[in-house]
């Protein structure tokens, strides 16, 4: 029974993806929308663990509040990021910066570590267990000051 849920979970999934894409409902889309997202669902659940945990509206609800949120800092950072290019001095002080993460959850430590490597001027280079090294152009800040803010929210949407 939990299997057939999770593949119904993954089709329901796969099949409002192909839908945003093809942008109408037409019969054919209908027919061609199932058939991927049958076959999208098979490779799904042959591959990745997906959990009943995905159809939550309220992880949803922090996951649409998570991207302005990413947007805001990815913005500060590229501003910061122009500012040391632009600066004739070139003012950096390269630094790898290790700190314990607070998120347990395997799919919210991947999705910390890339919105700190998506932001400009810091890179996600290892993790492992709950450890993560980043390596920053120029932040006095601690790798634990540099998570928090999107811990904070990562944690309502996967853990």
């Amino acid at each position: 029974m939990k299997y057939i849920v999770k593949f119904f979970t993954a089709f329901i999934l796969c099949l409002a993806v192909y839908f945003v894409f093809a942008g109408n409902f037409e019969l054919e889309e209908l027919i061609a929308g199932g058939v991927v997202s049958l076959i999208g669902a098979i490779a799904i659940m042959n591959f990745f663990d997906i959990s009943v945990k995905v159809l939550n509206p309220v992880r949803w609800f922090w996951m649409i509040v998570y991207i302005p949120f990413f947007l805001k800092e990815m913005i500060k950072a590229n501003f910061h990021i122009a500012g040391i290019v632009l600066n004739p001095k070139l003012p950096i002080h390269p630094t790898v910066k290790r700190g314990r993460m607070k998120v347990v959850n395997a799919g919210a430590r991947m999705l910390l570590a890339n919105s700190i490597t998506l932001t400009p001027g810091t890179l996600s280079v290892d993790m492992k267990n709950d450890e993560l090294e980043i390596h920053c152009v120029d932040t006095a800040e601690s790798a634990e000051q540099i998570m928090a803010p999107f811990e904070k929210h990562i944690r309502r949407i996967a853990d």
